[in-house]
C-alpha cells in the first residue's frame, strides 16, 4: 500500500461510553496532512501514533463507535481514485450500507476481531473502485435483499476473505461488479457465502461471481445470465497460484438468460482444483463454458453431476490466447434441447451411464471431441452427430444420424479407441460440395469423410442418405455426371463388417449410386451413368419407399394385365396383387431421410388399409 493509514472502527465497551443519540455518516477520505479538516457528525479525524482513526471524542480514540445505536452508512472516500488505505474493523460494527470509492483494505482488530452486520430492509455493498473485506460480512434479521453493487465505470471490484453469513437473498449487480470469494493463505483466510440455504444468490447480466477460495462449498441457490463483468462469465472458478481442494455449488443453479461460465487456471498450479456444480441447471436459455488461461497447457475442468440437467444449447470453446482446453465432465445424464456446441480445445466426457440428450450435437473444430470411452455411447432416432472433430469410444448409431462436416464438407473421426456401428438403423448424411471425386480432389476437400480408426460394422437397417444441396442433383445435361466416378467415404482402419442396407436419395435420371467394400475395409461410394436402380416398392422412382408408392399400387390394386413397375408392379408378373404389397411392404421406408421414416405401426395401418381393398374386390370378381 502506498500509504499505511488506520483507522480503528469499534463499537464502545457499554453505552456508557457513548450516548445512544449520536448519529454519524462515517466518511474517509484522508490524506496525510488534512485529516484534521475532515469532520462530519459529532466526531473528527485524529493522529494517534502516526495511524489515523475516527474518534467521537468519548474515550480513547482507539475505542471508537460506527453507531451501533442507531446505525447508518459508512461511506470511504468521495472520489474515485487508486489510492490505498487501510480500515481496522474492531468488534462487531452495523451499518446500512457501505460505500467504498477508493482501494480499501477492511481488516479485523489484530487482538479483538471485527466483522459487519448489515442492517435494514435492504442494505447494500457499493463498490466504486475496489475494496476488500477481510471482515466477516453478515446479514441481520428483518434484511429482505443484500445488494453488492458496482458504480461509476472504473474496475469494480469487490474482494471477499471471510466467512460471510448471509440469510437473506443476495443480487450482485448494479452498474457491472467482479465478486470475489478469494483467499489469503498467509492469514489462513478462505472467502465463502454460508447461510441459509434457501437464501439465494442471483448474479445479473454484466456482473460476475468469481470462486477463487479453497474448499468452497455452498447449497445456496444461484441464478445468473449474461458474459460477466469484461467477459469474465457470471460464474468464474479461478485458480490462484496456492490454489487446493474443492469447489462444490450444490444448490441449484437457474439460468435467467444465455450465461457464461469462465474457468481460468493459474499456470502456477493448473491442477489443483475440482470444480463442480453438484445441482441441478436449469432454465431455456444457452449455457457456455470457456476457458481464459493465456497458456497452452492448462486444461479448465468442470463436473457436472446432477442428471436433472437442462438447458437450451450447451457451447464450450477456449478462449484464451493460448488455447487451454475446456473439459466438460458429465457424471450424470445432461439434456440439451436445441444442441451442443463443442468448439476448439473442448472435450465433453461422458461418464458410465450418462447420455448426452440432444437432437444435436455439433463438433465445431477439428480439436473438438466427444469422449465417450468409459461406456460408449448411443446415437438414438431423433439425434445427429456433425462437424469435423473426434468421437471416441464404442459408438453405436441407433436411428439417428453422423454427418461430417460443419457448414461445408470435413472429415469427421468416429470410433476412436472403439468400434463404429452403423447396423441398428444408423444413418450417414453425405454430402458433396464440389464436382470432384477421389481422383481429382484429396479427402476431404470437397466431400464428407467418416474416419473410423478401427472396426466398422454395417449391414443390418444401416442407410446411407445423400445430400447434394450444394451442388443439385445429378442430371443428364450436366457433363460431370456424363462419366462413372468414386468417393471413399469411410477410411477405415481395421476392417469392414457388411455394406449399407439402403441409399436413400441415390437414383437419378442421369444414373444411380452404390456402395462397396474394398479389401482394406474402406468404403467407396460409386456413381455408375446412365444407369438407374430403383428400390423395389419404389412406384414412383423417386428413390424412395413411401407414402407415394402406396397410392400408385392401391389405384391399380388387382389390375390382372398389361400392369408395369409404374402401376405397382414389382415382381413383372404384369399383375398388381398381394405379391407386390409384400414387397412394398419389406422395403418402406427405403432410400427415406430417418426424420421422415413413418413408425412401424403407421406402416402396418397402411398395409391395413390396402388390404380392406382387397376383400371388396375379390368378393366382386369371385361373383
Amino acid at each position: 500500500m502506498n500509504t499505511r493509514l488506520w483507522i480503528g472502527i469499534a463499537t464502545i465497551a457499554t453505552l456508557m461510553m457513548c450516548p445512544a443519540t449520536v448519529h454519524a455518516v462515517l466518511i474517509w477520505d484522508a490524506v496525510t496532512g488534512d485529516e484534521a479538516a475532515i469532520t462530519d457528525g459529532p466526531g473528527t479525524w485524529i493522529s494517534s501514533f502516526g495511524e489515523y482513526k475516527w474518534n467521537t471524542g468519548v474515550g480513547p480514540d482507539w475505542n471508537v463507535d460506527w453507531d451501533n445505536a442507531a446505525p447508518d452508512a459508512a461511506r470511504f472516500g468521495t472520489a474515485v481514485s487508486s489510492e490505498e488505505f487501510k480500515v481496522t474493523v474492531y468488534g462487531n460494527v452495523t451499518a446500512t450500507g457501505v460505500t467504498t470509492y477508493k482501494q480499501y483494505y477492511l481488516e479485523p482488530d489484530f487482538f479483538n476481531g471485527g466483522s459487519i452486520t448489515l442492517t435494514g430492509t435492504t442494505p447494500s455493498v457499493v463498490t466504486y473502485y475496489r475494496a476488500r473485506f477481510y471482515t466477516d460480512l453478515a446479514t441481520a434479521p428483518g434484511v429482505e435483499t443484500l445488494r453488492l453493487d458496482g458504480a461509476g465505470t472504473s474496475s469494480r471490484y469487490l474482494y471477499l476473505y471471510g466467512t460471510n453469513t448471509f440469510d437473506a437473498p443476495v443480487v450482485i449487480g448494479g452498474d457491472g461488479l467482479l465478486c470475489m470469494l478469494h483467499s489469503d493463505a498467509t492469514a489462513g483466510l478462505q472467502g465463502s457465502i454460508q447461510g441459509s440455504a434457501s437464501a439465494s444468490v442471483t448474479v445479473e447480466s454484466g456482473s460476475t461471481l468469481s470462486i477463487r477460495a479453497d474448499n468452497c462449498i455452498t447449497a445456496k441457490p444461484f441464478t445468473i445470465s449474461g458474459a460477466g463483468l469484461g467477459g469474465r462469465g457470471a460464474l468464474e472458478f479461478y485458480t490462484s497460484a496456492n490454489s487446493a481442494g474443492v469447489r462444490d455449488l450444490q444448490g441449484s443453479v437457474t439460468l435467467a438468460g444465455d450465461a457464461t461460465i469462465r474457468i481460468q487456471v493459474n499456470p502456477a498450479n493448473p491442477d489443483a482444483l475440482t470444480n463442480i456444480i453438484s445441482g441441478p441447471i436449469s432454465g431455456d436459455y444457452a449455457l457456455t463454458v470457456i476457458n481464459s488461461a493465456t497458456g497452452s497447457a492448462y486444461p479448465a475442468p468442470i463436473h457436472l453431476t446432477n442428471p436433472a440437467n437442462s438447458v437450451k444449447n450447451l457451447i464450450a470453446y477456449s478462449a484464451g490466447s493460448g488455447g487451454s482446453p475446456v473439459m466438460i465432465y458429465l457424471d450424470a445424464n445432461f439434456a440439451a434441447t436445441e444442441s451442443v456446441s463443442i468448439g476448439n480445445k473442448s472435450t465433453v466426457y461422458l461418464a458410465a451411464g450418462a447420455d448426452l440428450v440432444a437432437p444435436s450435437i455439433r463438433l465445431e473444430h477439428a480439436t473438438a471431441a466427444l469422449d465417450a470411452s468409459a461406456a460408449g455411447m448411443t446415437i438414438p432416432s431423433g439425434q445427429a452427430v456433425e462437424g469435423i472433430g473426434t468421437i471416441v469410444g464404442n459408438v453405436a448409431v441407433a436411428g439417428g444420424g453422423i454427418e461430417p462436416g460443419v457448414d461445408g464438407p470435413g472429415v469427421l473421426i468416429a470410433g476412436a479407441g472403439g468400434v463404429l456401428d452403423f447396423s441398428p438403423g444408423g444413418n450417414l448424411i453425405w454430402g458433396l460440395a464440389e464436382l470432384k471425386d477421389s481422383a481429382t480432389g484429396g479427402p476431404g476437400s470437397a466431400y464428407d469423410m467418416v474416419v473410423a480408426p478401427n472396426d466398422l460394422v454395417l449391414g443390418g437397417t444401416s442407410r446411407l442418405t445423400l445430400d447434394f444441396a450444394a451442388v443439385g442433383d445429378p442430371a443428364p445435361g450436366e457433363a460431370f455426371w456424363t462419366s462413372d466416378h468414386s468417393w471413399l467415404i469411410m477410411d477405415v482402419g481395421t476392417s469392414t463388417t457388411g455394406n449399407f442396407g439402403s441409399i436413400a436419395h441415390g437414383a437419378f435420371a442421369a444414373g444411380s449410386f452404390n456402395t462397396t467394400v474394398d479389401g482394406g475395409g474402406e468404403v467407396y461410394l460409386n456413381f455408375v451413368a446412365g444407369t438407374v436402380v430403383f428400390p423395389p416398392g419404389d412406384a414412383s422412382r423417386d428413390g424412395k419407399v413411401d407414402a407415394a408408392d402406396a397410392a400408385l399400387l392401391a389405384a391399380n390394386w388387382l389390375k390382372a394385365t398389361g400392369a408395369t413397375w409404374d402401376d405397382g408392379d414389382f415382381n413383372d408378373d404384369q399383375a398388381v396383387d398381394d405379391l407386390d404389397l409384400a414387397i412394398l411392404a419389406a422395403n418402406w421406408g427405403a432410400g427415406v431421410p430417418t426424420a421422415a421414416v413413418p413408425e412401424p405401426g403407421a406402416v402396418a395401418l397402411l398395409v391395413l388399409g390396402l388390404a380392406s381393398l382387397i376383400g371388396p374386390r375379390r368378393r366382386g370378381r369371385q361373383r
